[in-house]
């Protein structure tokens, strides 16, 4: 096993990570307000699903999993819920304000369960399936976030980029937003953003034979991004860019953008 750091930078003003940046079946794992509170039946699999934080009993004396910003307005937290149907854990990293007031900001997987190793009846570092604490650490300046990363194989995850502050103010907030190609017969042809897929389908008419859905649920300035990326992707598909190369923060927006979308399997 091997770890390595992961940095989510930028101020906190622009810690707006997309939920498309976790797996489809990890979906669940950002809390939400249940849509109706009629009492029901608790069954193991709402027990299983339980997202917590802490380490378990056994293995208390560890450090936390809260991390305190040195301004102690806000705290990250790794969050964590049990996914039985993949025999798996889904983890996140989470920004919650401690006044309670502000917006809970998601950054990003935080990789697989790190397990801790006992020392069992004479055999050192023998495997269990206690998970350990991951205590996110930040920087002096409350600019960066630091965490242990469980890598898997060879392949190393890379450091996750946080969004540009530009595109998270104004008309870039807008939620609801989905990116997709534009299909003619087996090729993507066109990369786009819409808060409409149908009406967007019936402006673009006969000039595509679809459209697929590449990620939706997206803030304006986080399909801007992702869009940007799959042009660069493609050198040029698109006529014009959805976001200039003159602009100071473009490099990091593409960075964003290209990170969302391996996250995606793209």
């Amino acid at each position: 096993m091997t770890f390595k750091l992961w940095w989510a930078g930028a101020a906190i003003a622009a810690l707006a990570g997309p939920v498309a940046a976790l797996a489809a079946d990890c979906d669940t794992l950002p809390p939400s307000v249940p849509a109706t509170d009629t009492p029901r039946t608790v069954s193991a699999d709402d027990l299983l699903r339980l997202r917590d934080i802490g380490p378990p009993g056994e293995l208390a004396g560890l450090p936390g999993n809260l991390g305190v910003s040195p301004d102690h307005k806000h705290v990250a937290v790794v969050l964590r819920q049990a996914d039985p149907d993949q025999n798996r854990y889904c983890t996140g990293l989470f920004v919650v304000p401690l006044d309670g007031a502000g917006q809970v900001r998601f950054l990003g997987s935080a990789g697989e369960p790190l397990y801790a190793s006992i020392n069992f009846w004479g055999i050192p570092d023998y495997p269990s399936g206690a998970t350990v604490p991951i205590t996110p650490k930040w920087s002096p300046d409350g600019k960066k976030i630091a965490i242990r990363v469980r890598e898997a194989g060879r392949i190393a995850a890379a450091a996750p980029v946080a969004l540009p502050i530009e595109l998270t103010l104004g008309a870039n907030a807008q939620t609801g937003i989905t990116v997709y190609h534009g299909v003619k017969g087996s090729a993507s042809i066109y990369s786009g953003i819409t808060n409409n897929m149908t009406l967007r389908a019936a402006q673009h008419g006969v000039k595509f034979d679809s459209l697929e859905t590449v990620a939706e649920g997206l803030t304006r300035g986080q399909a801007r991004a992702i869009e940007q990326a799959l042009i660069v992707r493609s050198k040029g598909i698109n006529i014009r860019n959805s976001i200039s190369p003159n602009h100071p923060y473009y490099k990091q927006a593409v960075e964003w953008g290209e990170g969302a979308l391996k996250s995606m399997g793209y």
